[in-house]
């Protein structure tokens, strides 16, 4: 990878700069889809160095992202993705977990795999609920709506999409923050 966890200068990474590093990769992935893959590959390689689990599974995701962005690489983020849930629930992270799930739910009904994509959109709001996190629930069920109506019941569908919408506007009323 392109710093083995050093800067150009030699000097270490610190924890801010490979943040900084994942955002910019997340930032990036679809106009600059391989700095983005570069980005996250050293983020990735100056955790696998520090042992810190949290930016190793975010950075998987941002590869997965960073890979999804090319038909050629699909596979690839897929298995980047998978990895990174797996990392993520073994560590309790729920936000990523609940992340990768949704991802993985939304690329295997695009994909046209929606037995697959049914499981990771319940996995998604499974997590999100258990964690608490509105936000998350609210983008796990536009996930599972559209698995639902992809999978011919409309009915779900727009039980999942009212929802959503209700905590969305829960989410954005001001009058509650």
């Amino acid at each position: 990878l392109a710093c083995s966890g050093m800067c150009a200068a030699g000097q270490p990474l610190e924890v801010d700069s490979v943040d900084r590093l994942l955002d910019r990769s997340f930032k990036e992935r679809e106009q600059r889809p391989q700095q983005a893959l570069a980005w996250a590959g050293t983020a990735l390689e100056w955790a696998l160095e520090q042992r810190d689990s949290v930016r190793l599974a975010d950075a998987w995701r941002k590869i997965a992202l960073a890979l999804h962005e090319s038909a050629s690489t699909l596979d690839s983020s897929f298995a980047s993705m998978e990895h990174a849930l797996v990392i993520s629930s073994a560590i309790h992270d729920h936000k990523g977990e609940q992340s990768a799930a949704k991802s993985l739910g939304k690329w295997y009904h695009e994909q046209g795999d929606l037995s697959k994509a049914l499981a990771y959109a319940n996995r998604s709001l499974r997590v999100a609920e258990a964690a608490g996190d509105r936000k998350g629930i609210c983008s796990a069920l536009v996930t599972l709506g559209g698995a639902q109506q992809g999978m011919g019941d409309p009915e779900e569908a727009a039980a999942s999409y009212y929802k959503a919408l209700l905590i969305a506007r829960e989410l954005t009323d001001v009058t509650k923050v």
